[in-house]
């Protein structure tokens, strides 16, 4: 019973110096207050810049002149209202047909040319990539690697000191299930809350968020959006939890909701993709 019980207090020990070690990690403001993040802003760019260059070494970009800039224009515009201030944000569109967008840490946003020609307006448009700037504000890149790190920390100790005190081959995977789960679909409605506020300040109308969680979720869609629906869980009440949100806001016909320069981007990448991507834009740059 003696060896019992010491082996108790020095697991407690152990898992003690730890908590008081993780203390400067916690991020006590701004949108990620309260998480535990290991990696500095600093940290951040480099890892964005170092994966920006493996993907796009593996999908090609759409390098046409008009399609990269109103992509960054459109962006720019609406992270102007985000934190945290200073952040240089690359908007890019990927050449596939696959139907996905995604933000790595530090300020990289990519949608793809089978998302673009399935939304139907700006608004939608707007909405997605006011999602993946909450993703960046919130830092939830990084949080989940010090998730992870973290998770696989404990896994560790639990395994050294708590053998034979509980049920040791299913503590890993009860862990990471605990710990990484709730959070994604916490993470999800984090950046729908923060991507509404950024879509008023920019002037678009926070329903076209709403507005595409209806397109992807509507029936028909699932082999298409499969890509999609794995880096985004999907929840049957977050539109509805949008609309809720911003059905007290002052909305009016200021805010914009769909525009031509949009429309004609839209034809130009669909043109691109019926093409295979080959024609040439006008002015004879490349495409």
């Amino acid at each position: 019973m003696a060896a019992r019980k010491m082996q108790l207090l020095i697991g407690a020990l152990v898992f003690l110096g730890p908590v008081l070690l993780l203390l400067p990690f916690v991020t006590f403001s701004g949108a990620s207050r309260g998480q535990i993040n290991f990696y500095s802003l600093g940290d951040e760019r480099w890892l964005g810049e170092e994966a920006a260059r493996r993907m796009e070494s593996e999908t090609p970009l759409v390098r046409h002149p008009r399609v990269s800039e109103y992509l960054q224009r459109l962006g720019t515009a609406i992270a102007s209202g985000a934190a945290p201030a200073g952040l240089t944000y690359e908007f890019r569109m990927l050449d596939t047909p696959m139907v996905n967008a995604f933000a790595l840490p530090g300020g990289f946003v990519y949608v793809t040319s089978g998302l673009v020609v399935t939304l139907r307006d700006e608004a939608q448009l707007a909405g997605v990539l006011a999602h993946e700037i909450a993703h960046v504000v919130a830092r939830h890149g990084t949080q989940q690697l010090s998730r992870e790190q973290l998770v696989s920390f404990f896994t560790s100790v639990a395994e050294a000191f708590l053998v034979g005190l509980m049920y040791p081959h299913t503590l890993p995977s009860a862990l990471t299930e605990v710990e990484n789960l709730p959070h994604s679909r916490t993470d999800e409605i984090q950046a729908d809350d923060l991507a509404a506020g950024y879509l008023y300040g920019a002037g678009y109308q926070p329903e076209g968020l709403a507005t595409f969680l209806d397109l992807i979720g509507g029936p028909g869609r699932q082999s298409r959006l499969e890509r999609f629906r794995s880096t985004h869980p999907l929840s049957a009440d977050r539109a509805r939890r949008l609309r809720a949100r911003v059905s007290a806001w002052t909305l009016d016909d200021r805010w914009m909701r769909d525009s031509r320069a949009f429309r004609e981007i839209r034809e130009l990448v669909r043109s691109r993709a019926n093409a295979g991507g080959a024609e040439r834009p006008a002015g004879g740059g490349q495409p």
